[in-house]
């Protein structure tokens, strides 16, 4: 599908285009209307961590929603410490870490990161899902026809959460150290390494590396 899809991209028969997500007012509702199916409730302050932590990402909150339910068991309120202790800080963090190495082509250290992730057993679609939306936040902040407003704004515009609005400065840094079509081939990239590992093709924790290493070693 994807190298089909490719094909037509250089032919100019067709492009590829960003698929339209669901807006934060939309994915809460969705949050809520999940976890309500299993009689469970959340918090505002879990949700919006939900949201801030995993981003827009259908896949990865469902997943995410479905260990929550399970880690609480019996209770019906899943509260902002079970986020913390389910949805993957340490990951999220890790993951800003890689995306700072792979800007300074640093390979050594975002192998490293990859490989302490997989040492803890962390889910590599995670990985490359939380991967996926910095790269998108770096392409969207450079090819985005006047970005204004407070950060806060530009934060959701970047795919981001207003909790994460601090991190649109980061963000904008970053991406002046890619060209518009190197962001746009990682995404590609992205989206391949994405089919490949749906479609069975490679397993999981290979391919997330090998997207890392194209990251890397792409000019």
């Amino acid at each position: 599908m994807y190298k089909w899809f490719k094909s037509l991209e250089k032919s100019g028969k067709a492009k590829i285009d960003e698929c339209k997500r669901l807006d934060q007012k939309k994915l809460k509702v969705f949050i809520s209307r999940y976890l309500a199916r299993y009689k469970k409730r959340i918090t505002k302050g879990a949700c919006d961590l939900i949201v801030e932590r995993l981003g827009d990402d259908m896949m990865l909150i469902t997943s995410e929603l479905d260990k929550l339910i399970g880690y609480v068991g019996s209770s019906g309120d899943i509260r902002e410490e079970d986020v913390e202790a389910i949805c993957g800080g340490v990951v999220v963090s890790k993951v800003f870490e890689m995306v700072n190495a792979v800007s300074r082509r640093d390979a050594d250290t975002a192998l490293m990161l990859y490989s302490d992730l997989m040492y803890n057993k962390e889910e590599p679609l995670v990985i490359l899902s939380l991967l996926g939306r910095e790269f998108l936040a770096m392409y969207r902040a450079k090819t985005t026809v006047g970005l204004s407003g407070s950060k806060e704004e530009i934060a959701v515009k970047l795919g981001l959460s207003e909790r994460q609005a601090f991190r649109v400065g980061k963000i904008r840094a970053l991406s002046s150290k890619f060209s518009t079509d190197q962001l746009k081939e990682i995404l590609r990239l992205r989206a391949e390494t994405d089919e490949n590992i749906k479609t069975g093709a490679i397993d999981r924790q290979t391919a997330v590396e090998i997207f890392l290493i194209s990251s890397l070693t792409n000019r």
